[in-house]
């Protein structure tokens, strides 16, 4: 779950979107470094399964599985929001570029603070909705809300 979390936070720094640009600019920006971020956290959990026990094995899967099916929610929440909002073009550029999560953090940094608040919020919700739970009621049991 720690690794959700982690994910939650790198997304909701996520953006990319010009005054200018149209929904499927931010589309095409927001699914490259969706995209390229789980790949990169797929990889990572697959070299680290390679020599664990079945049931390491098994729970590394089911994150795995987890981040492919919050993939499409969060992509559809961040490209709202990047066309509500309509983020810089040099933010556009860096997520369009962007291979990792330290790389999505970093150019989350470029969004003004308030779209960085609407963003988080929203991405929250989805990865709350993800693991089952519901925004403001408590998060998950360990965990501090956000």
């Amino acid at each position: 779950m720690k690794s959700f979390l982690g994910l939650a936070l790198a997304l909701s720094l996520f953006a990319g979107c010009k005054k200018s640009s149209s929904a499927s600019s931010c589309s095409s920006a927001v699914s490259k470094g969706v995209d390229k971020m789980i790949a990169a956290r797929r990889q990572k959990l697959d070299e680290q399964g390679s020599n664990l026990p079945p049931e390491l094995k098994a729970r590394m899967a089911e994150r795995s599985k987890a981040m492919d099916e919050v993939a499409g929610p969060l992509k559809q929440t961040m490209t709202n929001r990047c066309t509500e909002d309509k983020w810089s073009a040099d933010v556009l550029k860096c997520y369009d570029a962007a291979s990792s999560m330290e790389e999505i953090r970093a150019c989350g940094h470029k969004l003004p603070a308030d779209q960085q608040q609407k963003l988080q919020a929203d991405v929250m919700q989805v990865m709350m909705k993800a693991m089952g739970g519901q925004p403001g009621m408590g998060g998950m049991p360990g965990h501090p809300n956000m």
